[in-house]
């Protein structure tokens, strides 16, 4: 079951011509959290009828918690027939809320994980340089004149830390928002400012970044946005927590009204799958 922003369709149809059965499909009109539950439901509902016939173990590559928050939901009594390969830290916290009845095996934190960090870093680059491209704020050549541009990054881990760096060399005033002190700590000793209060800075900020992987701005939080462009580079599209129910990739115009506006890249999809390499 392939996500619709994230599968390459070229790998997608490598593994149908081998037999495979693989769905990339995107349900257009349906929000996207209820349209990817009715597929994992199918697909665990064919897992147990699989496992009736021939008795083998079910093993399930989760991206995000979604095999798991649905077996345990819909399915707790034959969770014990299953075994989840969690490959995301996201999909690990959504284990951790759980009473679990089955095993979850963490390659999210394990050593072969960081041989993929490079290439991801990579395509988050590419993509970054050519989605924020049209916003440029001074030439690249121009090192004497600070830009009075201002973007919010929302999360400073691995990905907010890439994502502040791009911004910066675009020539925006960066300002990181993160609880923890040690991100705090390491965005200041970068040359980061700090954003201590999101809310009061939204109307600020040019760009606005979600980098947690949860919840990070609230639709209430978006009207305070002037005239601002945000995207989303995390392992889901949670960051804004909007109807997802456009065309994946597709940019939504939201307008505030006396001229104020926020321009939501992708629809609030994530932008780092899109494969810009």
């Amino acid at each position: 079951l392939g996500i619709p922003y994230s599968t390459v369709e070229t790998d997608a149809q490598k593994l149908r011509n081998a037999g495979l059965d693989t769905s990339s499909e995107t349900h257009r009109q349906v929000p996207y959290d209820l349209a990817r539950e009715l597929e994992v439901c199918t697909l665990i509902r064919r897992g147990l009828v699989d496992h009736q016939k021939n008795g083998l173990p079910i093993v399930a590559m989760d991206d995000g918690g979604v095999i798991t928050r649905m077996l345990h939901l819909y399915f707790p009594e034959q969770a014990h027939k299953f075994v989840i390969v969690e490959q995301t830290t996201r999909g690990l916290r959504e284990a951790e809320q759980l009473s679990l009845r089955c095993p979850v095996i963490n390659v999210a934190r394990c050593e072969s994980k960081k041989t993929e960090l490079s290439g991801v870093e990579r395509s988050l680059r590419a993509t970054l340089k050519r989605r924020l491209a049209p916003f440029q704020m001074k030439p690249a050549s121009d090192d004497s004149t600070p830009s009075e541009a201002k973007a919010v990054v929302v999360g400073f881990g691995w990905i907010g830390q890439i994502v502040a760096q791009c911004l910066a060399g675009m020539g925006a005033q960066v300002y990181v928002s993160d609880p923890d002190l040690a991100a705090q700590k390491l965005a200041e000793s970068l040359g980061y400012r700090l954003c201590t209060d999101l809310e009061a800075m939204l109307p600020e900020a040019r760009f606005l970044a979600g980098c947690t992987g949860q919840h990070s701005v609230p639709p209430e939080q978006l009207k305070k946005c002037k005239q601002t462009v945000a995207f989303s580079v995390s392992s889901a599209n949670h960051e804004f927590d909007l109807d997802c129910d456009t065309e994946v990739h597709t940019d939504r115009l939201i307008l505030q009204g006396d001229g104020r506006y926020c321009l939501m890249l992708g629809s609030g999809f994530p932008l780092n799958f899109t494969g810009d390499e």
